[in-house]
């Protein structure tokens, strides 16, 4: 190796992983497991930190305890070579996360690894996703010293440095390839896969994100389940994924909430979204916030268990990919829809008044959600939407809130219907599905997006929410949505039941 290699590579901590079974330890030295780990130290260019995992079949306990001692864990796999390579894999998985997915260099030591399709499909994946900085790979040929005999190891491994594949890239620009990403992750749509962990679940779903280009940090990871244990939410909190227990009504909902408070926390476009997710025709909500996100310049990539992607998903992913293999092996298996059905959107899936439309920007403004099944009408505002700006605009003068400008107010009905007053002459009747509070908290949060919450600056006029209901408290989900908004510089009002006067919710 030469010096300007080590030097480039001397402060990479290095994994170790070697096929005892394929590559034998030298005879006279089983033994010395000190002279081992020497060797293969020397002939990495004695790099500053080095880790050793060995993979063989039984393996007594005095041999096991010796080789500890000196760095090298013993990994016993029942099997062939392709579950050592297998084990191999999950423990290079493990090395990245203990590294907090820092550059390090890898060294796989095995008998004719290099003619192993798949491992160098590996190789280059792990490598492109940014999880390492380099790959060796000892190869064991007859007519070759074997790697841990001699001291010159480096001179015959072949560095596996593949050249960039941009194919998949080059529809990307720049700025979306390392933008910041948040990945939710429907676990009873698509369960865990049999034997992995949490870490390598993590790893795959980064390794796969890279494959298909993105290569930003993932700022944000949720995965929902029907039961989650203490143990689940500490194992999968501890690997960089936050689980929340959700009954399948509730799904949909709440990670179309949490996707819109990401939406939030990352103001300055662009931003990526992945949603793991089966059956997305049947979330309409969770797809109209993925609409409405991508009409904001924000990307979404879907993962689906099936291989036949819905039309409905064309005009809003930017792609989808199959998550069984996304989950399981980092793979980013990427799925068409028909031809034939390229740009066709079933006309009965979204209503189009039922999207909110991008406004120019201006400070201060105020939005209204009212709950007209436990606020009625007051009889002298009977449906008079210009009326109600009026009454709102002095009920702010009297909180010295003077000059909002009332962009929009929604009333909410039992029936499913939902009037929006955008400051024209006429409402716009829209329907919905559902819980009118989880609607109305979603929406809130739509409005908090397009009017910049949070990215005020100093001393112009706050943006006010009023919401117009009774007995918020009982549901806790959209007291949180309102306590968010309240953190982020942004007025609450809460419209009290039959009285005139508004006052302050938080």
């Amino acid at each position: 190796m030469s010096e300007k290699a080590i030097s480039k590579h001397a402060d990479a901590n290095t994994g170790v992983f070697w096929d005892i079974v394929d590559c034998p330890i030298p005879c006279g030295l089983e033994f010395d497991p000190d002279s081992i780990y020497a060797n293969i130290k020397l002939g990495l260019g004695e790099l500053s930190t080095m880790t050793i995992w060995a993979y063989a079949g039984k393996v007594p306990e005095t041999m096991f305890n010796d080789y500890n001692e000196v760095g090298i864990t013993m990994q016993q796999v029942i099997g062939d070579q392709s579950a050592r390579v297998d084990r191999m894999k999950e423990d290079i998985y493990s090395f990245a996360h203990e590294n907090n997915y820092l550059c390090s260099s890898l060294m796989v030591i095995a008998k004719d690894i290099l003619e192993d399709e798949e491992f160098i499909r590996f190789c280059d994946n792990y490598l492109k996703a940014g999880l390492g900085r380099r790959i060796l790979v000892g190869t064991h040929h007859h007519d070759a010293i074997r790697p841990v005999e001699h001291r010159e190891l480096a001179h015959i491994s072949t560095c596996i440095v593949p050249e960039p594949d941009n194919s998949v890239e080059a529809a990307l620009s720049k700025e979306l390839a390392y933008a910041n990403i948040g990945v939710y992750w429907d676990i009873m749509d698509c369960p865990i896969p049999k034997g992995l962990n949490p870490d390598s679940i993590y790893a795959n779903i980064r390794l796969g994100l890279g494959i298909m280009g993105y290569h930003g940090e993932l700022t944000d990871s949720w995965g929902y389940a029907s039961k989650v244990s203490s143990d689940m939410f500490d194992d999968y909190d501890d690997a960089g994924i936050l689980m929340e227990e959700s009954t399948n009504s509730e799904r949909a909902h709440k990670m179309a909430n949490t996707i819109l408070l990401f939406a939030l926390d990352n103001p300055y476009n662009p931003s990526n979204l992945l949603v793991i997710a089966d059956d997305m025709p049947q979330k309409p909500e969770l797809m109209r916030v993925l609409q409405v996100l991508k009409q904001r310049n924000i990307n979404v990539v879907v993962a689906q268990p099936d291989k036949l992607v819905p039309i409905e998903l064309h005009n809003i992913a930017s792609c989808v990919c199959l998550s069984t293999s996304l989950l399981a092996r980092g793979k980013a298996t990427l799925l068409e829809v028909n031809p034939e059905n390229k740009n066709v959107l079933d006309p009965s899936f979204l209503d189009d008044s039922a999207v909110p439309k991008k406004l120019k920007l201006t400070y201060g403004n105020t939005g209204v959600f009212w709950d007209t099944k436990d606020c009625p009408n007051p009889n002298a505002l009977e449906v008079d939407f210009c009326s109600i700006d009026k009454s709102i605009k002095l009920g702010l003068a009297s909180m010295d809130k003077s000059g909002s400008r009332v962009t929009s107010i929604s009333a909410y009905d039992d029936g499913g219907n939902i009037s929006v007053w955008n400051g024209g002459t006429d409402a716009i009747m829209v329907s919905h599905k559902g819980d009118r509070l989880k609607r109305m908290a979603l929406d809130i949060l739509l409005w908090a997006l397009d009017n910049r919450v949070g990215q005020y600056p100093i001393g112009h006029r706050q943006p006010n929410v009023i919401v117009v209901s009774k007995n918020l408290s009982e549901d806790e989900d959209f007291v949180k949505t309102l306590h968010y908004l309240s953190g982020r510089q942004c007025n609450v009002i809460f419209g009290v039941p039959d009285e005139v006067k508004i006052v302050s919710f938080l």
